[in-house]
């Protein structure tokens, strides 16, 4: 009994960590509304949305998601829909929800409802359970194992950007060193002419 606690715990702060839900309005005048999410690679994204204002053909929205270096998406919402996506890079991606033209036109403020799940979260246990003829006990240990794996991608992935972190900390100090090293070694030289300086004008003046 305990050991089936610890599992449903584990798995349950797998789900409560990898789920976000967003509420938002876009404005006739609102360009786009963007939202930033940090993937490991290979993290499997979906999203649900909604909106009560999106007539299909006409009022609606454009959903995009960009990396750090491509479009990975680019598609018109629905009033209801959901989106799925790989993330084919680690790093920062950016998710945008943007009012087509009808929407600007009509002066139509868009209320979005979008809620997104990373990881397992976003993997449908219900279906793959009938499926695969899973019981509840092999259903939850594949869910543990899938939070597991999320886990450790994550950890993989911001570790791999603490050392990035670090060696831009490493770099920026060297080069502060040598600035610091190098405006020492100036300001030596300036007070080492002033002196010669000083001694040529009393020299001159023959007061030396």
């Amino acid at each position: 009994v305990l050991g089936m606690f610890y599992m449903r715990a584990v798995v349950l702060f797998g789900l409560l960590c990898a789920v976000n839900a967003l509420y938002f309005q876009m404005a006739p005048d609102v360009h786009q509304r963007c939202f930033l999410e940090d993937l490991p690679l290979d993290e499997l994204v979906v999203g649900v949305y909604s909106s009560e204002e999106i007539v299909p053909g006409a009022v609606g929205a454009k959903i995009t998601v960009t990396s750090e270096t491509e479009e990975v998406l680019n598609v018109e919402a629905d009033k209801k829909g959901r989106i799925a996506f790989h993330a084919k890079q680690a790093g920062q991606h950016k998710i945008c929800f943007s009012p087509n033209d009808a929407a600007t036109a009509a002066g139509t403020t868009i209320k979005m409802h979008f809620e997104m799940h990373l990881g397992s979260t976003a993997v449908d246990y219900e279906e793959i359970a009938k499926k695969e003829h899973l019981s509840d006990v092999e259903l939850q240990i594949r869910q543990m194992r899938d939070v597991a794996v999320l886990i450790q991608n994550e950890q993989t992935y911001f570790h791999s950007r603490e050392m990035t972190f670090r060696d831009t900390s490493e770099s920026t100090n060297s080069r502060a060193a040598f600035f610091a090293i190098i405006h020492s070694v100036i300001i030596l030289l300036m007070g080492m002419m002033q002196l010669r300086h000083l001694k040529q004008f009393f020299e001159a003046k023959k007061m030396v």
